[in-house]
């Protein structure tokens, strides 16, 4: 099984939200999808409108944070018990966010007891080798595209990360890698031996750039 995920951060609102499903859905209608999932992580407020449009196409989305309560007196969180039924999966420890090791460890605590899938976003696979998961989330912030400026890592060295991660964590956890990933680096990522997918950031934006993405990841 392959993993795309899409991160749209803190962009869009609900017409934006509505229009990008549109074009995506219409282009990606010949896409076999048995073997790859799509994962769509909009800014919360609209994490139901896109499950309206992407999951009668078998789309998940995904909430881009979690938060380490489940419920309870915490202003502004989200936990998982607001989030069950609106969503498979959950974004974990970005590094946008800066989060200490604690905070992300009772995050993805949270996420496996409500049945919310965590990505797990690391940089070291000594990082979060103790975290229960469904899927990591290679990342390097040094590379994380930036007002829309890619600084995509040399593929050589994505290769040895993985080689790295993929010894760490065993062959049965899923790898995706998150770094300034667009169509155009998306080919030579998908043949990375060990890498499950990619988590896509600023080109998940554009719905065409995204479909293409996808497309190399097709099995």
């Amino acid at each position: 099984m392959k993993y795309v995920v899409a991160n749209w951060k803190q962009n869009f609102n609900l017409v934006d939200t509505e229009n990008w499903c549109s074009e995506f859905l219409h282009k990606i209608t010949t896409y076999d999808l048995r073997n790859t999932h799509i994962i769509v992580c909009p800014p919360l407020p609209f994490l139901t409108k896109a499950r309206e449009f992407l999951s009668p196409a078998g789309i998940f989305v995904g909430a881009q944070d979690i938060s380490e309560w489940n419920s309870g007196a915490h202003t502004g969180y989200v936990g998982g018990r607001q989030l069950v039924g609106l969503c498979s999966y959950a974004i974990v420890g970005h590094s946008e966010r800066g989060e200490p090791r604690e905070s992300v460890e009772r995050k993805v605590e949270v996420s496996l007891n409500s049945g919310i899938q965590p990505i797990v976003c690391f940089k070291s696979p000594s990082d979060f080798a103790a975290y229960k998961s469904s899927i990591y989330a290679l990342e390097d912030p040094a590379n994380i595209s930036k007002g829309g400026v890619y600084s995509p890592k040399p593929i050589s060295n994505v290769t040895e990360l993985v080689k790295e991660a993929r010894a760490f964590f065993g062959s049965g956890a899923p790898i995706i890698y998150g770094g300034s990933v667009t169509s155009e680096t998306a080919g030579e990522l998908a043949g990375v031996s060990g890498l499950d997918g990619v988590l896509v950031g600023n080109a998940s934006l554009n719905p065409i750039e995204f479909a293409g993405i996808v497309e190399k990841f097709i099995l």
